[in-house]
């Protein structure tokens, strides 16, 4: 009888640390659900714990952030199984095999912006897309400037806040206005919904030509790299639970699933170390995200398909 009564002691006592510790969480980062919903995500919650609990990678660390209580959130809903239509779309840089890998970092420069949350709304094509030409306008006029994510979730053939393609965002910036850079974010803000398109008397910026886009080669990373020389470049990731409970380091062997990219980043650098070089990837969660909102990927081993699906904007100017 003592027996049983001191098992049932632990059992009561673990039960009331496991709540304690899911309330903890949840009022931490502001979550409250109803009865139901909280049983469901409480269990996700446990299986994060374990996760990170059991985590032995030595090059990066995982922490219980504001995703651990749900599965995969809706903001990494990227649609990337979209065939490349126009085989002319894909570029091959000649040469990358024997260019020397120096460091680079864009955010040093000052022409990457600030990390964007897209909240649980699909919206990473858009910030990728944006990204990549904030980066090219700051290097081209000395001027950092933020472009409206918004008006390619409004006003693009994507599917809004339920993802979306690199290059469809691209294309409709080419075709929709190809002598114009897009909406600012000041006067289109990103309202984390999608809502009817509404352009307003876009501010005329610097005069182009067009803005175009090509795809570099599959898993090339030398050619990403390349790219990379230029400005920050688009890609798409396959991501795993790991990888949305990510805090700091560098990622490597997490992603050995044959998963398709479902998410994009912008590439922003590359740094050499003893072990094959990182890529430095901008991430659209927020700065509380991550390194910031930033994470690291090994180079060398096309880490969660960094290199499988990368768009490169190409921007002519009127002379």
């Amino acid at each position: 009888m003592k027996l049983l009564t001191f098992f049932v002691t632990i059992n009561f006592l673990y039960a009331f640390e496991i709540e304690q510790i899911w309330n903890e969480y949840k009022q931490k980062y502001k979550k409250s659900y109803n009865l139901l919903d909280d049983k469901q995500h409480k269990k996700i919650f446990f299986e994060a714990v374990n996760l990170v609990a059991n985590h032995d990678a030595q090059n990066f660390t995982l922490t219980l952030n504001k995703f651990a209580d749900v599965l995969l959130p809706r903001q990494i809903a990227l649609q990337s199984s979209r065939k490349h239509k126009e085989s002319h779309h894909l570029m091959k840089i000649s040469g990358v095999s024997s260019v020397p890998k120096i460091d680079i970092d864009w955010r040093d420069h000052g022409f990457v912006t600030s990390v964007r949350d897209q909240g649980l709304c699909g919206a990473c094509y858009a910030i990728a897309t944006m990204g990549a030409l904030e980066g090219i306008y700051s290097k081209l006029f000395k001027s950092p400037v933020e472009f409206s994510i918004q008006e390619l979730i409004d006003c693009s053939a994507n599917e809004g806040c339920d993802g979306g393609w690199l290059d469809l965002s691209f294309e409709y910036i080419n075709k929709k206005f190809p002598q114009q850079w897009p909406e600012l974010e000041v006067d289109y803000s990103y309202e984390k919904d999608a809502a009817s398109c509404r352009l307003t008397n876009r501010e005329q910026l610097h005069k182009l030509k067009c803005i175009s886009y090509l795809h570099l080669q599959p898993e090339n990373e030398n050619e990403l790299y390349a790219a990379l020389l230029t400005s920050p470049v688009p890609a798409a990731i396959a991501t795993t639970l790991t990888t949305t409970l990510y805090s700091s380091g560098i990622i490597e062997g997490i992603c050995k699933e044959n998963r398709p990219p479902d998410h994009a980043v912008l590439v922003v650098g590359y740094k050499n170390d003893p072990y094959g070089g990182y890529w430095i990837v901008k991430n659209s969660w927020g700065a509380d995200w991550g390194e910031g909102g930033y994470f690291r990927l090994r180079a060398g081993i096309n880490e969660c398909k960094i290199a499988s699906n990368c768009v490169v904007p190409i921007v002519a100017l009127e002379v």
